[in-house]
């Protein structure tokens, strides 16, 4: 078993108001659509048609039941979201078809939430929780003229590993990808989603106690 994970090199802290937990059953798949479509719409004005930007309640229900979904919460209101795949072997992507990697789909931040560790809180729980399955590497997609995306994954320690057009989609996409445990292991634990609850699920290695609080005096030094 490998070493050395990269997922928890920078563990980001949230703000006061925002906590990250499992999607639940309860949840409204309407407001999650509705925060899709304003995440996506700066694309959308670019001419760039990413499925996020104007997909029905029930393609998001499809797309969040094919992984494990977390979202970012500010009261009541899911400010964000992510869904952790499997590997796809169906997949257009040589990348995506291997066995080691997991995949990020439809993550995104509110407009108004943005610039807060939002994203970057999402994508530490997807990767550590990619790591604690046993895949070695965390790879998503963006279309290729979003620079500003590409830059911001970057950022985080991704690399592009592949450029294509994927089926059905008017733009030619970027993979980019991580790595996330230096030797991935060969069986993975399986990749399913929560149950409707708030506990963290199978395999998570309660990733969610990552973002707990730093102390008063923590944060004074």
């Amino acid at each position: 078993m490998g070493t050395a994970s990269r997922a928890g090199s920078s563990q980001p802290c949230l703000p006061e108001n925002i906590r990250l937990r499992p999607l639940r059953v309860g949840d409204c798949l309407e407001q999650i659509t509705g925060m899709l479509h304003r995440a996506f719409a700066r694309l959308l004005d670019m001419g760039i048609a990413c499925t996020c930007a104007n997909q029905t309640s029930e393609t998001t229900r499809r797309r969040v039941g094919g992984g494990v979904c977390f979202v970012a919460v500010a009261g009541d209101c899911i400010v964000g979201t992510i869904t952790l795949s499997a590997p796809d072997a169906a997949s257009d992507s040589r990348h995506y078809r291997q066995a080691g990697v997991a995949s990020v789909r439809q993550l995104a931040v509110d407009p108004r939430f943005q610039a807060q560790g939002i994203g970057k809180a999402l994508l530490h729980v997807a990767a550590c929780l990619a790591r604690d399955l046993g895949y070695g590497s965390l790879a998503l997609n963006t279309p290729e003229a979003a620079a500003h995306l590409i830059g911001y994954y970057r950022s985080q320690g991704f690399r592009l590993v592949e450029q294509l057009q994927f089926s059905g989609r008017p733009y030619c996409s970027a993979v980019l990808s991580k790595t996330v445990l230096q030797a991935a292991i060969r069986d993975h634990r399986p990749l399913r989603p929560f149950p409707g609850s708030s506990r963290c699920g199978p395999g998570s290695g309660c990733v969610l106690r990552l973002f707990r609080r730093p102390s008063k005096a923590a944060a004074e030094r």
